[in-house]
This record gives structure tokens, sequence and C-alpha cells, in this order.
């Protein structure tokens, strides 16, 4: 996601989507909402990840386009991103964990070997909620 790379646990992942940047676009929606789109028959409400996740690291130069969307919760929200990268198993003691509730509720820790962020999914979907 801009340059920060984000791990994401794979029991909060419904599935990934290739992202080619057509969303329905819908009046009054927060400046994080990149539209919907139908999946399976079912509407799922595009977040573009950096502008919901760290909205004060962007500039216009900065803009990537997302290529993908990672399902999660119920199937019904997708976090757009710009690259996937693989998959890795990490125990809990490979993490150093958030302490505190903090300002960041998406924030689950840092995955030490890889020095990447671990989202909280319950968090994240606790922010688009509210």
């Amino acid at each position: 996601m801009n340059g920060i790379k984000l791990g994401i646990p794979l029991s909060s992942l419904r599935g990934i989507l290739p992202f080619a940047g057509e969303a329905s676009q819908l009046p009054g929606q927060p400046a994080w909402s990149l539209g919907v789109i139908v999946n399976r028959e079912e509407k799922v409400v595009v977040v573009n990840s950096a502008r919901l996740l760290m909205p004060e690291r962007l500039d216009e130069s900065s803009a990537v386009r997302p290529q993908h969307l990672l399902l999660i919760g119920d199937g019904q929200r997708a976090l757009a991103v710009d690259t996937i990268c693989n998959t890795l198993m990490v125990d809990k003691e490979e993490v150093r964990w958030r302490s505190g509730s903090g300002i960041r509720p998406w924030y689950a820790g840092i995955i030490i070997q890889e020095l990447s962020v671990l989202l909280d999914v319950d968090g994240i979907l606790n922010m688009l909620a509210g």
C-alpha cells in the first residue's frame, strides 16, 4: 500500500480479486470509498486502503493505482492494494504486538522478520461501520 508492506491473517481473508479500477461511484461516500463492485451477485464496497489507513502519508504524487482487492469480513468489503507479495507462516512470537488501543485501530503489530504491518481486520471493519 503506497510503499508500506502490510500483512493480513489468512483467516480474515475471504478472497482476492483482480481490480481494473472499475467501480460504480455512489454520491456522498467517504473519501476512502472507491465505489461498489458486484462479486458473485453481492455488492462489495471497495476501500482505498491508503486513504483509509494512512491518509497523512498520501499526496497526489504518491498515488498508486490498485491492482488487487482483498475481500475481508463477510466479503462485502474489499481493500484495494497495489501488489500482493508472498504468503508466509508467522508464529505469534514473530510479531511485535501493539500495546494499548492507540489511534490506529487497524494496527495489530509488526511482523518483525518482514518489517511489515499486521492488520487487525476487525479493527478495520469497525472503522468502516462507524
